[in-house]
């Protein structure tokens, strides 16, 4: 399982441990055989008064690595010309052929004059390719890194196709003339019931990939082999909300999770009480876990959290004013 497939199976699990309005949908232009999807709103994050708070200010200075990829090559500026994003993955946890959609208002002619100029100037770390009337933007440069986004093709002006997969860009381009998709019915049903509005969600039908990945954490190698799917998203506003359903097999089982869940809390809350690392957030931090609660209905088990205003505000003050050190040879 790649790197970056493993974070978010990680998150959706560790926060797990710890709808609504309109249900979202399946990108099209995603693969069939896809059974992890994410999807990141990223207008209305950047819109949430609790970002424009406290992140806006660094956030265009502080783009995340994989991103810069993107601007690199096309000229792209995703604080500015992106709405969303999807990214989707593989069943059998190939990190190569995972695809990323991109939506926003991108100016077309400028993008693809960028990326031409790039590759003039720049042949051996660019190369173009044709398919079907679209160009697919090839990075020369992380050739030999496997999971990284290599391929790129602007379909439109708003849709941008991104994958370390050339195959799968060119599937994408096949499926926007409309070549019919055959998508895992279950995934599809799962991700309906996610809340579109939210400013991350996911769902996940576990394959024997991700099962076999969850099942190496500690204590859950029964319980993992038991989960058919987790869905669920994270909120911006004031406030940060987060939810997420655990199925299970049975209500035996998600009876078994819930009580692992509700020990890896306890474990948690344990571990930050201790660690003179955290010493300035601790209080914080065991707010928030006080924070998480656990529900079971049936077969499912559900995750949610809160985080007031007030609280976020008090953890951004413990950074800012962190408590004095004490010298190591006197006494506390």
């Amino acid at each position: 399982m790649s790197p970056l497939r493993s974070t978010f199976s990680a998150v959706a699990f560790v926060f797990g441990a710890l709808a609504s309005a309109r249900g979202a949908e399946l990108d099209k232009l995603l693969p069939d055989n896809a059974d992890l999807v994410v999807s990141v709103n990223v207008r209305q994050i950047l819109d949430a008064p609790v970002m424009k708070k406290y992140v806006l200010p660094e956030l265009e200075s502080k783009i995340l690595s994989e991103t810069r990829k993107i601007v690199g090559l096309l000229g792209l500026n995703p604080i500015k010309d992106v709405t969303s994003f999807t990214v989707a993955f593989p069943a059998d946890g190939d990190s190569s052929r995972w695809v990323g959609i991109i939506h926003g208002d991108f100016d077309v002619r400028r993008l693809q004059a960028a990326a031409d100029q790039f590759a003039q100037s720049r042949p051996d770390g660019v190369a173009v390719h044709q398919h079907d009337q679209v160009r697919i933007y090839e990075d020369l440069t992380h050739k030999n890194q496997k999971s990284v986004p290599r391929f790129f093709a602007l379909l439109d002006k708003d849709v941008l196709v991104a994958s370390p997969s050339k195959a799968c860009v060119v599937e994408a381009v096949a499926r926007r003339g409309g070549l019919p998709g055959k998508a895992n019915a279950d995934l599809v049903t799962l991700v309906g019931k996610q809340e579109g509005k939210q400013s991350v969600w996911m769902a996940a039908v576990t394959s024997a990939a991700m099962k076999d990945q969850l099942g190496q954490k500690a204590n859950m190698q029964a319980l993992a082999g038991k989960m058919l799917s987790i869905g669920g998203g994270l909120t911006l506003g004031e406030d940060i909300r987060l939810n997420l359903r655990l199925q299970m097999a049975d209500a035996n089982t998600a009876r078994d999770m819930r009580r692992q869940l509700e020990a890896l809390k306890a474990v948690a809350m344990l571990a930050v009480s201790v660690n003179e690392d955290l010493k300035d957030y601790g209080p914080v931090l065991i707010d928030v876990l006080n924070a998480v609660t656990f529900s079971q209905d049936q077969g499912v088990v559900g995750v949610d959290l809160t985080v007031p205003a007030a609280l976020i505000e008090k953890g951004v003050q413990s950074g800012k004013n962190p408590a004095p050190k004490v010298p190591a040879d006197k006494p506390r």
